[in-house]
């Protein structure tokens, strides 16, 4: 019986561990996103950020269109850019679609709104991993010509909100897809 208490309280103890260490991750994550100097794009431009919006869809943007859109309408609201951040990484601030409309149109932003497929919002990150992921070392690829717009979306938030960053190859025409690493932010 004692034996079985130790075990119990050993893998709470790594739960919380890993917990902790993931959480501390996207801290970190964010902190360097919002990093933005002087109104220069960010240099993390580069990787896709997803979210869900007020009428229950999901934006795919980057950090420079998440910026844009805090500086126009929430600046005032957020004590600033990492704690605005934090509040739609988190789910607390849904991203308004007409906030998101009226930045789209001031300049050549990426800013795109999906619907949200029910289906791959249910399914766990594994099943995600077996049924449209291909496995490359520490990474996935999500090729763009196995799945609909809509449907590379849906995974693609579903993998970010799980603690994957998403980028593009525009030569390969695939996403990559990675747990976040500090040497991703250099």
């Amino acid at each position: 019986m004692k034996n079985l208490i130790y075990y119990y309280r050993f893998i709470l103890f790594i739960m919380l561990w890993v917990s902790c260490k993931n959480e501390s991750n996207r801290e970190v994550f964010i902190e360097k996103l919002s990093a933005i100097q002087n109104g220069l794009p960010s240099p993390y431009f580069n990787y896709y950020l997803y979210f869900k919006t007020d009428n229950d869809k999901i934006l795919e943007a980057n950090i420079d269109s998440i910026y844009a859109i805090y500086k126009i309408y929430y600046i005032k609201k957020y004590q600033n850019f990492n704690s605005y951040l934090i509040s739609i990484m988190e789910g607390r601030e849904l991203v308004r679609e007409i906030y998101i409309n009226n930045v789209k149109e001031t300049g050549d932003y990426l800013l795109n709104v999906e619907d949200i497929n029910k289906n791959i919002e249910e399914m766990s990150v594994e099943e995600i991993e077996r049924k449209y992921l291909k496995s490359e070392k520490q990474s996935f690829i999500l090729a763009t010509g196995n799945v609909t717009a809509m449907e590379s979306r849906n995974i693609l938030y579903k993998m970010f909100f799980n603690g994957y960053i998403i980028s593009f190859s525009d030569y390969g025409g695939y996403y990559l897809i990675k747990k976040y690493e500090s040497d991703d932010f250099k």
